[in-house]
Protein backbone atom coordinates (compact mmCIF):
# COMPACT_ATOMS: atom_id res chain seq x y z
CA UNK A 1 0.00 0.00 0.00
CA UNK A 2 2.54 2.55 -1.11
CA UNK A 3 1.43 5.89 -1.55
CA UNK A 4 -1.08 5.45 1.17
CA UNK A 5 -1.73 9.35 1.98
CA UNK A 6 -1.12 10.12 -2.02
CA UNK A 7 -4.55 8.25 -2.33
CA UNK A 8 -8.41 9.24 -1.65
CA UNK A 9 -9.91 6.25 0.53
CA UNK A 10 -12.06 5.55 -2.43
CA UNK A 11 -9.11 4.63 -4.60
CA UNK A 12 -7.14 2.05 -1.78
CA UNK A 13 -7.55 -1.64 -2.04
CA UNK A 14 -9.28 -1.88 1.23
CA UNK A 15 -12.40 0.01 0.19
CA UNK A 16 -12.64 -1.20 -3.16
CA UNK A 17 -12.60 -5.03 -1.28
CA UNK A 18 -15.87 -3.41 0.71
CA UNK A 19 -17.63 -2.56 -2.18
CA UNK A 20 -16.75 -5.96 -3.84
CA UNK A 21 -17.75 -7.69 -0.82
CA UNK A 22 -21.06 -5.85 -0.61
CA UNK A 23 -22.18 -6.21 -4.48
CA UNK A 24 -21.60 -10.11 -3.42
CA UNK A 25 -23.79 -10.01 -0.34
CA UNK A 26 -26.38 -8.36 -2.58
CA UNK A 27 -26.33 -11.02 -5.28
CA UNK A 28 -26.95 -13.86 -2.74
CA UNK A 29 -29.39 -12.03 -1.01
CA UNK A 30 -30.88 -11.46 -4.33
CA UNK A 31 -30.42 -15.46 -5.25
CA UNK A 32 -31.79 -16.58 -2.10
CA UNK A 33 -34.06 -13.94 -1.64
CA UNK A 34 -35.73 -14.54 -5.44
CA UNK A 35 -34.85 -10.88 -5.76
CA UNK A 36 -37.22 -9.62 -2.94
CA UNK A 37 -36.10 -6.09 -1.90
CA UNK A 38 -33.77 -5.85 1.33
CA UNK A 39 -36.77 -4.55 2.88
CA UNK A 40 -39.17 -7.21 2.21
CA UNK A 41 -36.35 -9.93 3.18
CA UNK A 42 -35.76 -8.28 6.75
CA UNK A 43 -39.17 -8.25 7.12
CA UNK A 44 -40.26 -11.68 6.02
CA UNK A 45 -40.94 -15.16 8.32
CA UNK A 46 -38.28 -16.83 6.45
CA UNK A 47 -34.99 -16.85 8.62
CA UNK A 48 -32.73 -17.17 5.97
CA UNK A 49 -34.15 -13.87 4.33
CA UNK A 50 -33.87 -12.52 7.49
CA UNK A 51 -29.68 -13.57 7.27
CA UNK A 52 -29.50 -12.10 4.10
CA UNK A 53 -30.82 -9.23 4.65
CA UNK A 54 -28.40 -8.94 7.72
CA UNK A 55 -25.66 -9.80 5.40
CA UNK A 56 -26.19 -7.18 2.84
CA UNK A 57 -26.68 -4.36 5.89
CA UNK A 58 -23.38 -5.49 7.58
CA UNK A 59 -21.64 -5.41 4.21
CA UNK A 60 -22.99 -2.16 3.33
CA UNK A 61 -21.32 -0.45 6.97
CA UNK A 62 -17.83 -1.83 5.71
CA UNK A 63 -17.52 1.05 3.18
CA UNK A 64 -18.46 3.93 6.05
CA UNK A 65 -16.36 1.84 9.28
CA UNK A 66 -13.29 2.19 6.82
CA UNK A 67 -13.99 6.28 5.73
CA UNK A 68 -15.00 6.52 9.97
CA UNK A 69 -11.76 4.88 10.57
CA UNK A 70 -9.29 6.80 8.33
CA UNK A 71 -10.99 9.91 9.12
CA UNK A 72 -11.25 9.74 12.63
CA UNK A 73 -8.41 12.03 14.76
CA UNK A 74 -6.57 10.06 17.21
CA UNK A 75 -5.16 6.57 17.90
CA UNK A 76 -8.05 5.48 20.16
CA UNK A 77 -10.71 6.40 17.81
CA UNK A 78 -9.08 5.52 15.24
CA UNK A 79 -8.41 2.05 17.32
CA UNK A 80 -12.30 2.27 17.91
CA UNK A 81 -13.28 2.01 14.41
CA UNK A 82 -11.42 -0.28 13.46
CA UNK A 83 -12.62 -2.71 16.39
CA UNK A 84 -15.87 -2.14 14.35
CA UNK A 85 -14.69 -2.99 11.49
CA UNK A 86 -13.19 -6.45 13.07
CA UNK A 87 -16.65 -7.15 14.50
CA UNK A 88 -18.33 -6.47 11.22
CA UNK A 89 -16.37 -8.62 9.30
CA UNK A 90 -17.01 -11.53 12.28
CA UNK A 91 -20.41 -11.15 11.37
CA UNK A 92 -20.34 -11.61 8.02
CA UNK A 93 -18.52 -14.99 9.01
CA UNK A 94 -21.44 -15.70 11.24
CA UNK A 95 -23.78 -14.98 8.55
CA UNK A 96 -22.10 -16.59 5.96
CA UNK A 97 -21.68 -19.94 8.26
CA UNK A 98 -25.73 -19.97 8.82
CA UNK A 99 -26.35 -19.79 5.21
CA UNK A 100 -24.30 -22.34 4.64
CA UNK A 101 -25.60 -24.49 6.50
CA UNK A 102 -29.11 -23.69 6.01
CA UNK A 103 -29.51 -22.81 2.78
CA UNK A 104 -27.25 -25.23 0.61
CA UNK A 105 -28.11 -24.65 -2.45
CA UNK A 106 -26.17 -20.55 -1.89
CA UNK A 107 -22.91 -22.64 -0.42
CA UNK A 108 -20.89 -22.45 -3.78
CA UNK A 109 -21.34 -17.94 -3.87
CA UNK A 110 -21.51 -17.84 -0.13
CA UNK A 111 -18.14 -19.73 -0.44
CA UNK A 112 -16.81 -17.27 -2.82
CA UNK A 113 -17.80 -14.28 -0.77
CA UNK A 114 -16.33 -16.12 2.32
CA UNK A 115 -13.05 -15.87 0.44
CA UNK A 116 -13.02 -12.33 -0.20
CA UNK A 117 -13.86 -11.73 3.32
CA UNK A 118 -10.43 -13.37 4.11
CA UNK A 119 -8.57 -11.41 1.95
CA UNK A 120 -10.48 -8.45 3.02
CA UNK A 121 -9.28 -9.44 6.90
CA UNK A 122 -5.60 -9.46 5.60
CA UNK A 123 -5.63 -6.49 3.46
CA UNK A 124 -7.21 -5.15 6.46
CA UNK A 125 -4.51 -5.87 8.69
CA UNK A 126 -1.77 -4.32 6.68
CA UNK A 127 -4.23 -1.03 6.11
CA UNK A 128 -4.56 -1.40 10.03
CA UNK A 129 -0.97 -0.90 10.45
CA UNK A 130 0.02 2.21 8.11
CA UNK A 131 -2.92 3.80 9.88
CA UNK A 132 -1.88 3.97 12.95
CA UNK A 133 1.68 4.48 12.02
CA UNK A 134 0.85 7.50 10.32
Amino acid sequence: MSGYNSKSITQQEIYKKALNIFGLSRAIANYIGNDKSILHLHHSSKKTDNYSASLVMESMSLSQKIVRSYTSEGHQNKRKHLRSLEKAVHKLNAYCEYLEYNYTQSKDYIGILRKELRLFSKEKFKWEKELLNQ
